[in-house]
């Protein structure tokens, strides 16, 4: 997705659909300068490559990401 989120809002995202919901804590030991807040994925080569476009937004995506694991794993 090129949508712009921080690893803690995606972390935040999958963990809401757990429950019970787990704990998000978030460590680094690498250091950016200036520090990064936020990221924007550059998906170009994918869309060039393979023709692939984001048709969903970004939290429906993760539902049926974790729906799929969940119906994989009761299989």
């Amino acid at each position: 997705s090129p949508q712009a989120t921080t690893l803690r809002e995606l972390a935040l995202l999958v963990a809401g659909h757990f429950d019970p919901q787990p704990q998000v804590v978030l460590q680094s030991t690498v250091k950016f300068s200036p520090p990064r807040t936020r990221s924007v994925p550059d998906v170009s080569l994918a869309k060039e490559s393979l023709g692939l476009a984001a048709t969903v937004p970004l939290s429906e995506a993760v539902e049926r990401t974790v729906r799929w694991h969940r119906d994989l794993r009761a299989a």
